[in-house]
């Protein structure tokens, strides 16, 4: 992150839960050993570099954004929004997992 590098993190916490294996894992740790997981491949439409920018801060991202001076939040929302109007990006990949388990 060239606006605030110190803000990088190499971890963050939905990566326990990004893969079937990961999120067994977090469920088994906490006791739940019968449960089905379900990974379903998504798309989310970016319509316009407005919708890219409204989904970045509805995010995780959120936090790390707020955390930048006034002048690099500028930086970091005019390079998001350049490169989303100029690449073309229509959509993002948007896939999700999800477990189904019942309490005894």
């Amino acid at each position: 992150m060239r606006s605030a590098p110190d803000l990088y993190k190499g971890f963050n916490p939905w990566d326990r839960i990004c893969d079937p294996g990961s999120l067994r894992a977090l469920l088994a740790e906490a006791g739940i050993q019968q449960a089905e997981v379900i990974a379903e491949a998504g798309e989310h439409p970016i319509p316009s570099p407005d919708a890219w920018w409204s989904a970045v801060l509805g995010s995780g991202y959120r936090g790390t954004f707020d955390q930048i001076n006034p002048l690099g939040q500028q930086k970091v929302r005019t390079a998001n929004m350049t490169y989303i109007r100029d690449s073309g990006i229509t959509s993002v990949e948007a896939n999700v997992v999800y477990a189904i388990a019942t309490k005894t």
